[in-house]
């Protein structure tokens, strides 16, 4: 029987179990229970990395679809940041055969080295198994988030100075894009979770990274047993998260009034808010607003940070100078706060086809007037300043509009030598396009929100 310090995966008889154990009462049947509120008989799909926590939701789950006839996959994301993981995958891979569980191991290409590690392989975890799961057709995805889980990333987003959002913590249920995240661990210690396995004979395996202290998640996990004789437990921060978690749901209810008499759209996909109802709102009420707006305007997989939303929001009152902010600058207008796309953060020019999408929101709909056109930011065209001189009509058309919003107007050029051939925004463009109406604005395609998916 391996120990919580084993490396390697040894199959156990799980089907003897599964069929003696007792999905009604101590800790499978608490799971059990958060399975049938959340999944009820849908199809489900189960993140399992080998590790205890996800190894007793996958013998929980797999328990309960046998008893009642449903349908559960399993799926392994190897990441390949360090000798061994394929190794791992494959053992969790061979358990599940053994035991007739359908699994798949989902690998991951090089990932970013800008940026967080671990934020880019979340990123890339999320985007495996929801691809996962929609490829599937399940209606759900399962992780095997903790109580322990919780209160650390509760823990380090007080070290971020995270608002009531941020602090109420990991959500029990979420979508991510069209696919709902469920986690029926959320309530449950994890030494619950491996004292159910150790007395069931299910075998796991510990992720060596888990005592590496140069990562923020296992120093805050230090940090909570320095905090339990102080009274500040697991099980106190995780019901302050619940505890939030209700309390947003009023702030929600409050950022959608604002909304509604605050948000107005740019025709160059700048969003505007009204400065007057802005200014007199509740500031988290006003924050959580410009948050949604930046993330609008420029997607990310992370809301903003509290300091840099408090910095943008007096940016868009005009108390103080213009800032940028997660992929958006932010000024004051007339009247209103102004987000717009950052020209430096615009992504490259993309070929101009019938449905492609630049940018998270620019689409190309309808029939592309001719071939070779590339779609990107108008400050990447080649020939912007002869143009101008050229064009009467497009000089005073740029002219006429905000000269922070230009850089990053959406742009027709030419694939060979990047010559701009019109902007659809302006309807400026060859006679014989119309008023370049085939690109169109749209709402922003969220290929991911992981915005309480901390680990």
């Amino acid at each position: 029987m391996p120990t919580a310090c084993a490396r390697r995966l040894v199959c156990a008889p799980i089907l003897a179990v599964a069929e003696t154990a007792d999905l009604r009462a101590g800790t499978a049947g608490a799971i059990a229970a958060a399975l049938d509120r959340m999944a009820g008989a849908e199809p489900l799909g189960i993140a399992v990395s080998g590790g205890s926590d996800s190894m007793a939701l996958l013998w929980v789950a797999v328990s309960r679809a046998r008893a009642r006839g449903l349908t559960v996959e399993a799926a392994t994301v190897d990441h390949a940041l360090r000798p061994g993981s394929a190794a791992e995958a494959a053992e969790v891979g061979a358990f599940c055969r053994t035991h007739g569980i359908r699994h798949e191991t989902l690998r991951i290409g090089t990932l970013s080295a800008t940026g967080n590690l671990s934020g880019n392989a979340r990123v890339a975890r999320y985007e495996a198994l929801t691809g996962w799961a929609r490829r599937r057709r399940l209606a759900a995805l399962a992780t095997a988030h903790t109580a322990d889980d919780q209160a650390e990333t509760v823990l380090m987003r007080l070290a971020r100075r995270a608002g009531a959002e941020g602090l109420a913590g990991i959500p029990e249920e979420r979508s991510i894009g069209a696919v709902r995240v469920i986690r029926p661990t959320l309530s449950l210690r994890r030494d619950a979770l491996r004292a159910m396995l150790t007395a069931a004979g299910i075998p796991w395996a510990d992720d060596p990274t888990n005592d590496d202290h140069r990562y923020q998640r296992v120093r805050a996990r230090g940090a909570l047993a320095a905090l339990a004789p102080l009274g500040l437990s697991v099980e106190d921060l995780a019901a302050t998260a619940a505890r939030l978690t209700a309390q947003c749901a009023v702030l929600e209810a409050a950022v959608a009034d604002l909304r509604a008499r605050a948000w107005q759209m740019g025709v160059h996909g700048e969003i505007l808010l009204g400065a007057a109802p802005l200014a007199a709102a509740p500031r988290e009420t006003a924050l959580s607003l410009i948050a949604e707006a930046v993330r609008d305007v420029a997607g990310g997989h992370y809301p903003p940070r509290a300091r840099a939303l408090e910095q943008a929001l007096e940016a868009g009152l005009g108390r103080t100078a213009p800032t940028t902010l997660a992929g958006c600058c932010v000024w004051a207008g007339t009247g209103s706060a102004v987000i717009a796309r950052e020209p430096a953060a615009a992504p490259p020019a993309v070929p101009v086809q019938e449905g492609v999408l630049w940018d998270g929101r620019w689409r190309v709909a309808g029939t592309v007037p001719a071939p070779d056109l590339m779609l990107g930011p108008l400050n990447r065209v080649s020939n912007l300043a002869d143009a101008r001189a050229a064009d009467q009509r497009l000089s005073e058309s740029l002219m006429s509009v905000e000269a922070r919003l230009r850089p990053a107007l959406p742009a027709i050029s030419r694939a060979g030598n990047g010559a701009l051939v019109a902007l659809p925004t302006l309807g400026w463009g060859p006679p014989q396009w119309g008023d370049g109406a085939f690109v169109t604005l749209c709402s922003r395609v969220v290929a991911l929100d992981l915005d309480g998916c901390d680990s």
